[in-house]
């Protein structure tokens, strides 16, 4: 029964036996039983690693329950690692799954990597992130990071000690890490799920032997606008081809809202409107702005204003900010005002 549990994913053209064999004796630890750890473990067991140890101190919350999917409301209380392992198992049929109620503390992270062939952290803890890339590439042990906040997350992949470490694409002063939590800034599941599988998908690709994303580059998933984009080392990268590569920048960015908009114009004042979405989205519906694509931007930077405000929108956002980071870094721009939800909020 065992054997038929993965007949489906052997069919699979170009899976040789050797590859099989190193899936199936892969040893995985996962920092995390909780919306990343749960399609992380779910697809690490169902494609036939037989040595999985999860790692997580805490317990199963009533609001858990929406995007950690082998919990339930009988589960409240009880230990997410320990609910997580009987679940697993008893799907999967034998005890793969190792679990370790206990927190990872920040000195311990060294050792707890050794012998391993595969590390990935799932956790909500920034400072354990950090200090599982810094040990791994020292230890050259790959790692895989996931990290979600509200409606976009990330995922980075890190197979040896040479290639790009989360301090590389996140960098911080002094180790101090104050961007919140899931508790605090809200979460969507469903992104949760992206993720998590995006990262299980990098792991069993790894354990294969096959081709993973390219070393230093980070995945980013834009659940608003259901876009992946895949992000050099450097804060922002513009290809031979002009396509802007979107940064992830924690700092302030001036910001307006519609209604704000409107005011200005009641006013009388003078400001620049910007649309970078694209042509179709243009048609199908507008505000008035001055329609500039967002990968076009690099060649017509003239366009923008520097005398008056200006302006940038999209459909919600996100692409207007990664226009704005663009002209803001690379051109000292600093009159730009990102318009809040984009034309969503405007409908």
């Amino acid at each position: 029964m065992q054997e038929g549990r993965l007949n489906r994913q052997w069919a699979v053209p170009g899976i040789t036996n050797e590859e099989r064999d190193r899936l199936c004796r892969a040893n995985v630890l996962v920092i995390g039983a909780g919306g990343l750890g749960h399609p992380v473990v779910a697809y690490l067991a169902g494609s036939g690693v037989s040595s999985i140890t999860v790692i997580d101190h805490d317990v199963v919350e009533v609001s858990n329950l929406s995007r950690q999917f082998y919990f339930g409301y009988q589960d409240v209380g009880q230990l997410k690692v320990n609910c997580l392992a009987a679940a697993i198992n008893l799907k999967v049929g034998c005890d793969l799954i190792k679990a370790q109620a206990e927190r990872v503390e920040l000195e311990e992270v060294q050792n707890r990597i050794q012998g391993y062939d595969l590390v990935l952290e799932c956790s909500d803890d920034l400072s354990l992130k950090y200090a599982f890339s810094r040990a791994c590439k020292q230890f050259n042990i790959p790692l895989i990071i996931g990290s979600v906040d509200q409606w976009q997350g990330q995922v980075l992949v890190i197979p040896d000690g040479e290639a790009a470490g989360y301090d590389d694409f996140f960098p911080i002063q002094e180790n101090v890490c104050s961007w919140g939590s899931c508790a605090s800034n809200g979460v969507i599941g469903s992104v949760v799920g992206v993720i998590g599988t995006l990262m299980a998908n990098e792991a069993i690709k790894m354990l294969l032997g096959k081709p993973i994303i390219r070393k230093n580059r980070i995945i980013i998933f834009d659940g608003l606008i259901s876009e992946l984009i895949y992000i050099s080392r450097a804060k922002l990268y513009v290809h031979d081809n002009q396509r802007i590569e979107r940064p992830f920048d924690q700092s302030p960015m001036k910001s307006i809202s519609y209604a704000e908009m409107q005011k200005w114009k009641e006013e009388g004042k003078n400001f620049q409107l910007i649309d970078v979405r694209e042509q179709d989205e243009f048609d199908e519906f507008n505000i008035g702005g001055h329609l500039l694509p967002m990968n076009t931007v690099p060649d017509h930077v003239e366009a923008f204003s520097r005398e008056i405000p200006v302006v940038v929108h999209c459909k919600a956002g996100s692409r207007s900010a990664t226009v704005i980071r663009f002209l803001e870094e690379q051109y000292g721009f600093g009159n730009l005002y990102n318009l809040e939800g984009g034309v969503l909020a405007v409908r």
